[in-house]
C-alpha cells in the first residue's frame, strides 16, 4: 500500500534524487511495513546561497498570502497515515531571521488579559487606525498580519520594518476600543518556544484561584483567608457581570 501524498503533492524535494524505476516490492507483511515507514532521501540544499530569493518568497507568503510550494523544506518520513517533516535548517534559519525583523510580540497588560481572540485583533486594528490616520508611514504600508499566541500574547507581522522599529521605540500604548482603554506593550519578536518558556516562568510566579459558589456568610473573609493561607493577592476580579444585579456566585 502506497502512503498518502501529504499536502496534495505541492511540496517538492529539490535536490532529492529519484530513481528512474522503482522495483515492485515483494508481497508480505515486512515489505508492507517497510513501505509505510520509508523516508525520502536527506535534503542537502543550502539556502543561504539563495537568501534573497527565500526572503522574497517569505514576503509574498506573509504579506500577500501566497503559499509557497516546491521548495526543499526538509526531509519527510511517512508512518502509516502521518507524514513527519524534519525542517531544512538553512531554510528555517532564514525564515526565523526574516520573522524577527518583521514581527513584534504584543502583550496585553492587566485589565486586558484573557480577551476573546476577536477582541484582541480588534485592539490591534484600532491601534493601526491611529498611525494610518496620522499618515505616519508611506501609504503603501498597510495593515499587518495578526497571530494569537496565548491568552494575553499575540504576534504582529508588520508590512515594513519601519513599523516594527516604531512600535519597539514606543514600547507600549493605550488603545480605546468601544469606550474601554486597553494597555498593550511591544517586545521584540519571540519564537513559539520562547513564548512557551515565558508563560511557564510566569506560571511559577503566580496562579489563578477561583472560588465557586461563595456562601454568603463566608464572603467577607475570602481575601483575608487567601492571603494568610497562600500569599499576597495581585488582583481580585469582580464577581458580578453586571453591577446593577449584585449576586454571589464565583470569585
Amino acid at each position: 500500500m502506497d502512503p498518502p501524498t501529504p499536502l496534495g503533492g505541492d511540496v517538492g524535494m529539490v535536490g532529492a534524487e529519484i530513481e528512474a524505476t522503482t522495483p515492485r516490492p515483494q508481497e508480505g507483511v515486512e515489505d508492507e511495513v517497510e513501505a509505510q515507514n520509508r523516508s525520502l532521501p536527506p535534503s542537502q540544499t543550502n539556502y543561504w546561497a539563495e537568501e534573497e530569493r527565500v526572503r522574497e518568497m517569505l514576503y509574498k507568503c506573509f504579506d500577500a498570502g501566497l503559499l509557497p510550494s516546491r521548495w526543499d523544506i526538509g526531509d519527510m518520513k511517512v508512518e502509516g497515515t502521518k507524514a513527519h517533516f524534519t525542517l531544512n535548517p538553512t531554510f528555517n534559519e532564514i525564515k526565523v531571521k526574516w520573522l524577527k525583523e518583521r514581527t513584534v510580540t504584543v502583550i496585553f497588560q492587566e485589565g486586558s488579559k484573557n480577551l476573546p481572540k476577536k477582541m484582541k485583533e480588534d485592539v490591534i486594528r484600532a491601534y493601526e487606525n491611529v498611525w494610518m490616520g496620522e499618515a505616519r508611514f508611506d501609504p503603501s504600508i498597510t495593515r499587518g498580519r495578526v497571530c494569537i499566541e496565548s491568552s494575553n500574547v499575540l504576534s504582529y507581522v508588520a508590512k515594513d520594518r519601519k513599523v516594527v522599529e516604531w512600535m519597539l521605540d514606543e514600547q507600549e500604548a493605550r488603545v480605546s476600543l468601544r469606550g474601554i482603554w486597553h494597555r498593550i506593550c511591544f517586545k521584540p519578536c519571540m519564537t513559539k518556544k520562547e513564548i512557551q518558556e515565558a508563560k511557564k516562568k510566569a506560571e511559577r510566579n503566580y496562579f489563578w484561584l477561583r472560588i465557586l459558589d461563595v456562601p454568603i456568610d463566608a464572603y467577607c473573609y475570602l481575601e483575608s483567608t487567601v492571603e494568610l493561607s497562600i500569599g499576597p493577592i495581585h488582583k481580585v476580579y469582580p464577581s458580578e457581570r453586571d453591577a446593577r444585579t449584585l449576586r454571589l456566585i464565583n470569585i
